[in-house]
């Protein structure tokens, strides 16, 4: 897809004449692609689903193509265009944080929560890995463990920490093994110790531990960060000696689309387009 960058005003423009077309615009390509395969046979030749980056919209500082479908969002506030957002949830519903009107959020934290069914993982046990070691309990368990990562990013988010998930995902399996606990002392440490911010531990760990006290009762897909779980899942299937950097794309492929009507949210992305 080419990325030809049009501004809002322009697009507006010409949504507003043509009240027949509906777009809804997603973060990045691998969103769009699955929703163009999700509602392949309901969507009418004028509804489009497009990438935020086919927007000009100015580069923000924090919270790259979701804060740029927010500004966006924002911008259509005031139009009568046919056009939503998709959006991660991410954690604006567990902060209480205030988003634009007429976006379409994830039912769950982000779009890797749909994958989280005890069936899901059964298929891609049984069809991705074609392993019987282990089975869909023994993965749920597992990336349970990404609760105390997903405490830090809520804290990160809340305080400015700015701690660099990223760049330490890059080698999880410092942190990580399958079966075994996850070393959160030595991930707390890296976080500390790579950062641009300067932190002190104690601090960190006090925040932490009121975090995880206050949000303690939430569910793992409210919770969990999908880039956290896909890295166990990695671990997992390393140690089951299958090649851990396809892994993400099989992963995928045990979402089932005959089950949208299981997920609110989802369905409102199918009325928006018929």
């Amino acid at each position: 897809m080419n990325k030809i960058k049009r501004k809002p005003e322009a697009i507006i423009k010409a949504f507003e004449m043509d009240s027949e077309r509906k777009a809804i615009y997603v973060e990045g390509k691998e969103d769009r692609l699955f929703f163009e395969y999700l509602f392949e046979d309901d969507t009418k030749q004028e509804t489009l689903f497009f990438e935020i980056e086919t927007v000009d919209i100015p580069n923000v500082d924090e919270g790259g193509n979701r804060q740029r479908l927010l500004n966006f969002a924002e911008i259509l506030n005031s139009t009568d265009a046919k056009i939503k957002c998709f959006v991660d949830t991410d954690f604006s519903q567990i902060l209480k944080q205030k988003l634009p009107d007429g976006l379409i959020l994830t039912d769950f934290r982000d779009l890797e929560g749909y994958l989280y069914e005890k069936e899901y993982f059964r298929k891609f046990i049984k069809v991705g890995l074609k392993t019987d070691k282990i089975n869909s309990d023994f993965i749920l368990t597992e990336i349970s463990k990404a609760r105390d990562i997903a405490i830090l990013r809520i804290c990160s988010e809340e305080n400015d920490l700015r701690l660099p998930f990223q760049r330490i995902n890059k080698n999880f399996s410092r942190y990580y093994k399958n079966g075994g606990n996850f070393n959160l002392d030595k991930y707390v440490l890296a976080l500390i110790q790579t950062c641009e911010k300067k932190h002190n531990p104690e601090v960190i760990n006090k925040m932490f531990n009121e975090s995880k006290e206050l949000y303690n009762t939430i569910d793992n897909r409210d919770l969990l960060h999908g880039k956290d779980v896909l890295e166990i899942i990695k671990e997992i299937a390393k140690s089951l000696n299958k090649d851990k950097e396809n892994i993400e794309l099989v992963f995928w492929m045990s979402f089932d689309k005959t089950n949208i009507e299981n997920y609110n949210n989802l369905k409102d992305v199918g009325k928006f387009i018929n």
